[in-house]
């Protein structure tokens, strides 16, 4: 009887999901978004919606937008228009990368503190291009930028030590995509247009490139990446397709 029962329940269930009609809103221009063109989003710990779009930052509070763009000439703007990433920090501090400059955003002025690259500072952001922020596990904040560089944030002394993890390969132009991503071991995992995925160790500094010549890479294939509750390593390109990576037995498949 109790399966009978079981079995009765898991239909019903289904049909009601299986005939279920769900509702979308959409935020466009017309919901005054900077520009449909979306670069990436994030959802604060006050639960605000950050808007990543070509044309500006957008702070949606589940009513309506505020907009924040470069102005020239006036200090305190967001560096550029251009939002690559967005990121919050175990502290709460809200960082936003751009196309030209990492800026730290300040809530209670709604403005922005700027880091950009400064050829004669070794200790600034070696490239204005963001392509990624995280932390590790003891809560340093790393900011992957132009140029297959980490650098990590020193806040006592407002900037930043570089950790060079591939040789540079010109200045190419990366759209936003998710470029890094970290394990549960602790280590980083880059992708980048060279071949294979780079592994970081932040505890020691040191990269270690993982490839496979039986692998088509393609050549100066932008990818991103994620890694699952398994530690599997998956690998998205444009044109190269889609490839899984296991990090404990080195093997790369392509699909």
């Amino acid at each position: 009887m109790r399966i009978y029962t079981l079995i009765l329940i898991l239909l019903f269930i289904i049909n009601i999901f299986g005939n279920a009609q769900y509702k979308f809103e959409y935020l466009t221009t017309d919901n005054d978004l900077s520009t449909n063109r979306v670069n990436c989003f994030y959802r604060d710990s006050k639960g605000y919606l950050w808007i990543g779009t070509e044309s500006g930052l957008n702070k949606y509070d589940g009513y309506q937008i505020k907009v924040y763009q470069n102005i020239e000439k006036q200090p305190r703007t967001i560096s550029n228009s251009n939002i690559e990433c967005i990121y919050e920090d175990l502290e709460k501090n809200l960082w936003c990368g751009t196309y030209d400059g990492l800026n730290l955003y300040n809530p209670a002025t709604e403005s922005f503190k700027i880091f950009r690259n400064d050829s004669a500072d070794n200790f600034s952001i070696n490239n204005n291009h963001i392509n990624g922020i995280i932390e590790d596990n003891k809560g340093t904040l790393w900011v992957l930028a132009g140029g297959n560089c980490l650098n990590k944030w020193v806040p006592k002394s407002q900037n930043f030590i570089r950790f060079q993890f591939q040789n540079y390969q010109g200045n190419v132009y990366i759209p936003s995509i998710k470029m890094i991503a970290i394990d549960s071991k602790g280590y980083f995992w880059i992708v980048t247009i060279n071949r294979g995925i780079t592994r970081f160790d932040p505890e020691t500094g040191k990269t270690k490139i993982y490839d496979d010549p039986s692998v088509d890479f393609g050549s100066n294939f932008v990818k991103c990446v994620c890694i699952d509750k398994n530690d599997i390593i998956w690998i998205g390109s444009i044109g190269g397709g889609f490839y899984s990576f296991d990090a404990e037995t080195g093997k790369f498949d392509q699909y």
